[in-house]
């Protein structure tokens, strides 16, 4: 009763993977008036759930894709509501006869078009879920206790001019010959309406505005708090590391002294480490929060255009895998970052203190780096955003083939539907793939010039050292050397790639802040809806004067001047045939 529609284009929804047959696809694609509908032809995409077709239209796109399969067996189930009397008769002679019976296919037709069953070889009259009769139509009537008779006698008078052989081709010429511009039968789409389908992919660096928006949601002074903490934490750190170092060579007498100073340090650095992670996560996933509440309510709060352009799974996308990532992964990468952030310029700092020769390598590795990191961050940057946009397809496949399982499984679609969702799945595997390659690569070259780096240091140490050039003391150059070994071993190559995860995540905050303002409906309440009368309204009226409508900007009128009135107490009927605009009057 409802058909089933794939956001793809017409002729994808009518072949449905099977093998393509030019002269029979142009002939159910004519038996079924389909052929002058849309301003693109077939190749016009129908988007997610049919939303660019009318009730007709979605009605006579199933019946295409029953009649061509070709089946042995055709089970329609009031196909023929969703249109009005005379495409109905149309659809059911010179599709359904012409195209099924007469070919020797058996067709079992649910309907309570009743002006039809007397073509049908056997009838079932079915009364309140009980068979009453089965066999000639004549014969149903005479067991419907008169129920039958008047629609017997109104069908005989509306199909009497009907004769399906001579006029056939006549009533599908019936049927508008052009496109026509309105949402009921043809909602036609230009090239602009297309281009609103496809999800839009931001380019370049991240904007300022989502750095300043994720900003906003943590919170100016939270931000220079959290700061604050860091540098305090691990200034205490190198603090405790030095007067370690200090104890270990002072003599036996001095010793006792440093226990209370080590021992009060090392509770400070404790207490501020932990006050230091529970105020960043606490902040952190405070903020996606509330970047996951203002898109809530912008999107509820949407017009009804916002729907007929993206698809359902577009926008789960963003509420699950996006708002996932600002939940789970992103708070956890920038207090990674943060601290090896702190703890790196800290070693550093030390090293080139108390190593101030190792400046000969800094410079000329920091250049070689600094362009290494450009490169990796502009290309995974992208590479994020393409698997951000290649994951919605997944969620819409998913959404779309459950709702139409029945219709999957009936015409032995499973195979083409498998295939379709892994050739999805490699798309966004691809993006993915190349994500952790970048990575690989990156870490790799990070390895390279800690390496370096590290050995410039340790052996200019030692030459220096014995060579009497440089003064220094055993301690110092040992923890000098230690930091050194453990930034570039581990700290370091961290703490860049999560430099580069955090810009990378970011993407996702993008997505989010892209539905931040959505072109909304007119609020849920306005100010002079304070000054109705709280009896409003005592009998209730509708004026409806030069009502004007359109789906879209880039769509044409599909209500032109339209105007009536209902009176109190008063009943309206609308009527009209498939495509005068019942549909949009109702919604609008």
């Amino acid at each position: 009763q409802d058909s089933w529609i794939m956001n793809a284009t017409v002729r994808e929804n009518i072949i449905m993977g099977s093998d393509f047959d030019q002269t029979w696809y142009d002939e159910v694609l004519e038996s079924c008036g389909l052929t002058d509908d849309f301003c693109h032809g077939d190749s016009q995409i129908l988007g997610d759930r049919g939303v660019q077709c009318s009730g007709g239209q979605r009605a006579r796109i199933g019946l295409a894709r029953a009649l061509y399969c070709d089946s042995d067996v055709l089970l329609l189930d009031e196909c023929l509501s969703a249109v009005d009397s005379k495409v109905a008769r149309t659809l059911f002679y010179s599709a359904i006869q012409k195209l099924a019976t007469k070919r020797g296919r058996c067709v079992v037709l649910a309907t309570h078009q009743l002006q039809f069953c007397d073509e049908a070889d056997c009838c079932i009259f079915i009364d309140k879920g009980r068979v009453v009769g089965m066999g000639s139509y004549s014969e149903c009537v005479s067991l419907s206790d008169g129920k039958l008779l008047h629609t017997t006698q109104a069908g005989a008078i509306r199909s009497s001019s009907y004769k399906p052989d001579d006029n056939a081709d006549r009533e599908i010429s019936a049927l508008p010959s052009k496109p026509i511009a309105d949402k009921a039968e043809a909602k036609t789409v230009t090239s602009e309406g297309e281009n609103a389908q496809r999800e839009k992919r931001t380019t370049g660096v991240i904007k300022m505005k989502t750095w300043i928006a994720y900003m906003n949601a943590v919170g100016v002074k939270t931000a220079f708090v959290m700061l604050t903490l860091f540098a305090v934490t691990q200034a205490l750190q190198l603090l405790v590391i030095v007067i370690v170092g200090n104890w270990s060579g002072a003599s036996a007498d001095k010793q006792p002294s440093y226990i209370n100073t080590v021992l009060w340090l090392t509770s400070g650095v404790v207490f501020l480490s932990i006050t230091r992670a529970y105020s960043a996560f606490y902040s952190l996933i405070k903020a996606s929060k509330q970047l996951h509440n203002v898109m809530l309510s912008s999107v509820l709060s949407a017009k009804i255009e916002f729907f007929d352009t993206n698809p359902v799974g577009r926008i789960l996308n963003r509420f699950s895998a996006d708002v996932g990532i600002c939940d789970e992964t992103l708070p956890l990468t920038i207090y990674d970052f943060s601290v090896g952030l702190f703890v790196v310029v800290g070693s550093i700092v030390t090293a080139v203190i108390s190593l101030p020769f190792s400046l000969i390598a800094l410079f000329p590795l920091m250049i070689y780096f600094i362009k290494l990191r450009r490169t990796f961050v502009k290309t995974t940057r992208e590479l994020k955003r393409i698997d951000g946009i290649a994951r919605s397809p997944i969620f819409a496949m998913m959404g779309e083939s459950l709702k139409g399982v029945r219709t999957i499984r009936c015409n032995g679609k499973v195979d083409y539907f498998s295939k379709r969702f892994e050739d999805i799945q490699t798309a966004h595997t691809k993006a993915a793939f190349a994500f952790m390659l970048c990575s690989r690569w990156f870490a790799f070259n990070l390895d390279i010039i800690s390496f370096v780096f590290t050995s410039v240091a340790c052996f200019s140490a030692v030459l220096f050292h014995d060579k009497g050039w440089f003064d220094i003391q055993p301690s110092v150059l040992g923890l000098a050397l230690t930091l050194l070994i453990q930034i570039s071993t581990t700290n370091f190559p961290w703490i860049v790639r999560q430099s580069a995860e955090v810009t990378n995540q970011m993407v996702s905050v993008e997505r989010l802040h892209e539905f931040h303002n959505l072109p909304a409906e007119a609020p849920f309440e306005l100010d002079h809806d304070k000054e109705i009368d709280r009896d409003w309204p005592s009998s209730p009226s509708i004026l409806v004067k030069d009502l004007t409508v359109r789906y879209r900007a880039s769509l044409p009128v599909c209500l032109d001047g339209l105007s009536f009135a209902v009176g109190a107490g008063e009943r309206l009927g609308v009527v009209g045939r498939t495509g005068s605009g019942k549909s949009s009057m109702i919604q609008a």
